[in-house]
């Protein structure tokens, strides 16, 4: 059996709230989707967001 990743980097809701939870457990970096819709939403400055397009740039940008 195949499992394929279909490539599509999907946005999360309450996105602010997901990355201060991640910025207290000690995450500096995180991956977001680039059509990333804030909503009016503050995002924390204390955790750098790194927008991608798709997985395979995802993976890229987490490897470096």
């Amino acid at each position: 059996m195949r499992l394929w990743l279909s490539g599509e980097v999907r946005t999360v809701g309450q996105t602010a709230a997901r990355l201060k939870e991640a910025a207290q457990l000690g995450f500096r970096r995180c991956i977001v989707p680039k059509s990333l819709r804030r909503g009016g939403e503050l995002l924390p400055e204390s955790i750098e967001t790194v927008p991608v397009r798709s997985v395979a740039e995802a993976v890229e940008k987490a490897l470096v």
